[in-house]
């Protein structure tokens, strides 16, 4: 791989216009991804002066020039933003669900990068994903308890929330056992934390279904004005209550809407820690969220909406043809057929399973049944 003058200079930028050195890096071709280059102190020096002159810098590596500036290396891999490894679309996907969060200050980008550049050094480990997330996540965890104990709690829930989404990127990769429980249980735990410190105005509550109850949080909108419009927004195969009360209630919450961000059946905290697995008709979860919010004396019961993302494209309109009293549906990514969907998935898995964004363990795991046989 080679970065020319070109890739460091887009044509038509102004920066393009301004005369600097414009560095030329030769990587072997039998280099292997997340070795270390060692280029000589001029060569480092035009590096840097070109990445902070040039306001766009676009490569076609990630670049990382070691703080001495002399004496340090340039590390090269594979992969661009939305596919941080160019060979396994299973770990680019969790990354980038991961990156997603960072509008909500509930990630760091640089500390994704540290841990995206060690993983590009252990390809052959299968721990590697689990192990890579975990340091991380207990390393931020251990700031935000100093940070709690000592009264900044600003501070605590920000890096509490971060080791929160790393956790669950962590546990993304493990199979259904007690070591994914463990991360799970860490990972809600500093979720707590977080939301308690940061957005008090969200409350954990428990909505009835059936003989049991699905776990949810209900983010109250502070600009809400008498009953109010809201939101009863269900996840996808993956993902949880904690990325969705952010990136959806928070939102919703500036404009003046509520949100109740539940796990439903085959989701998240009611999944994991209550065994309660995904159904089709799931107008059997969309009901009871739709009766807990219009229950409540600051929700418009005419005013309410039901929304699901990824695989909650089928969830969703499913709910809501059945469930009448929702007011619109909101599916970001509907399914039109989602059993053709994962037909075409699990041929892809027999092929190589890193092809797909989905563990091979994922569907039967959220349908509570033995095998993808079974599942499909």
């Amino acid at each position: 791989m080679a970065l020319s003058s070109t890739s460091m200079n887009p044509v038509g930028s102004l920066a393009s216009k301004q005369p600097w050195p414009r560095p030329r890096v030769d990587t072997p071709a039998a280099s292997r991804p997340g070795a270390y280059r060692k280029p000589d102190e001029l060569e480092e020096e035009a590096l840097l002066f070109a990445c902070r002159r040039d306001p766009v810098c676009r490569v076609d590596a990630i670049i990382r020039i070691s703080p001495s500036k002399r004496t340090g290396g340039v590390m090269f891999y594979p992969g661009n933003w939305t596919d941080s490894f160019a060979d396994n679309h299973q770990y680019s996907n969790a990354t980038l669900i991961t990156k997603g969060m960072a509008p909500w200050n509930a990630v760091a980008l640089g500390e994704i990068d540290e841990v995206v550049q060690r993983l590009h050094q252990r390809t052959h480990s299968d721990d590697a994903w689990w192990e890579e997330w975990c340091a991380l996540a207990a390393r931020i965890e251990a700031f935000a308890d100093t940070a709690a104990a000592a009264g900044r709690h600003a501070t605590a829930g920000n890096c509490y929330l971060r080791a929160a989404n790393y956790y669950y990127t962590a546990e993304r990769m493990v199979a259904p056992g007690e070591k994914k429980l463990d991360t799970y249980r860490k990972s809600l735990r500093c979720a707590h934390e977080g939301l308690e410190r940061r957005y008090p105005n969200v409350e954990r509550v428990d909505v009835p279904y059936e003989d049991r109850s699905l776990a949810a949080y209900f983010m109250k909108s502070p600009h809400a004005k008498g009953r109010a419009p809201t939101l009863v927004l269900f996840d996808g195969l993956d993902n949880c209550k904690e990325m969705s009360v952010l990136f959806a209630g928070v939102e919703l919450a500036f404009r003046g809407m509520h949100t109740l961000a539940i796990d439903g059946p085959g989701q998240g905290e009611s999944l994991r820690l209550r065994n309660i697995p995904s159904r089709y008709d799931y107008e059997a979860a969309g009901t009871p969220a739709y009766e807990y919010v219009a229950s409540r004396a600051d929700v418009d019961p005419a005013r309410v909406a039901i929304g699901a993302y990824s695989a909650g494209g089928y969830y969703a309109p499913r709910a809501a043809a059945f469930e009448k009293r929702y007011a619109a549906c909101i599916a970001w990514g509907p399914h039109y057929d989602y059993h053709a969907n994962w037909e075409k998935r699990w041929a892809a898995m027999k092929q190589d399973g890193k092809g797909v964004a989905t563990s091979h363990f994922q569907l039967p795991w959220v349908m509570g049944v033995a095998d993808m046989d079974a599942a499909m």
